[in-house]
């Protein structure tokens, strides 16, 4: 899987998942051809919101992608792995 997170910078080097990639959603489009061909892209966000808009914005480029459903929140709800600034958790 190919996970990018389309949170700003500051969010996600405060927090998280490990493995993701930080393409934010404001760059997104200028930065969409380096996902071309991606597999098995994964959008995440905080809760969702970014990340449904950022999936309109990559099918419109004829980029497949899904959406982490719930987010980070949802992630982290589940107990399941997050980077921290400063280290693992």
């Amino acid at each position: 899987h190919t996970l990018v997170d389309v949170r700003s910078p500051a969010e996600f080097a405060a927090e998280r998942i490990p493995g993701a990639l930080n393409i934010p959603l404001a760059e997104l489009e200028a930065r969409s051809g380096s996902l071309v061909g991606a597999p098995n892209l994964v959008l995440v966000c905080a809760s969702g919101m970014r990340a449904e808009k950022a999936r309109a914005l990559l099918a419109g480029k004829d980029v497949q992608a899904c959406v982490l459903e719930g987010g980070l929140k949802e992630w982290a709800r589940h107990s399941l792995p997050l980077e921290k600034t400063g280290g693992h958790i």
